[in-house]
Formats: C-alpha cells, structure tokens, sequence
C-alpha cells in the first residue's frame, strides 16, 4: 500500500473523530441545558443518545487506524471508520430535525 493511501484513509479517520467530538459538544450542550433548569423530555434524551452508538465504535476504529502500520488491519479498520462514522453523522442530524420538528408549533 502506498503512502499517500496510508495517509489519506488515516484523514478519514481523523474525519470522524472530528464529527464525533462535535456530537461530544452537542451531548454537552444538552447537559448545561439541564443544569440550567430547562426541563428535557425523556424521549429527547433518547434521541440525543442514539448517535453515540455509532460514533463510539467510529472512533475506536479511527484511533487503532491510526495506531496500526499493518497495510492488512488498515484495510480492515478503514471501511468500518467510515460506515460507523457516516452512520452517526446521520443519527445526529436526523436526530436534530426531528427534535426540531418537534418542537415547532
């Protein structure tokens, strides 16, 4: 495997570790809601927490992608990557839209 191959699947890792910790925020950001006093429904919670089923194993394969030399495992950890990474991504922003949906009148 080449080098700029090596490097451009390890940018993809980088990739979701980037959206994972924007989720990070987000599930963050909902917390100091609640601290502050705004009452969360138990549903949104549950909306708020199905991402993390995705980006958790994202990032895990993202980290050994970038811990690993091995051409074989980096074929391996990189579609993975990317399917969990993708997968999160659109949880989150379904997530969102319907949380927003929700709430309008």
């Amino acid at each position: 495997m080449t080098e700029s191959a090596i490097e451009m699947r390890r940018f993809a890792g980088k990739l979701v570790m980037f959206f994972a910790g924007c989720y990070v925020l987000v599930f963050l950001g909902a917390i100091v809601s609640v601290s502050r006093g705004t009452s969360v429904p138990a549903l949104n919670w549950v909306v708020i927490l199905v991402p993390a089923g995705a980006f958790g194993p994202a990032t895990y394969y993202a980290v050994k992608l970038h811990t690993t030399k091995d051409p074989e495992r980096l074929r391996a950890y990189w579609p993975r990557t990317l399917v969990y990474g993708l997968a999160g991504l659109v949880l989150l922003f379904s997530g969102a839209y319907s949380l927003y949906q929700a709430g309008r009148p």
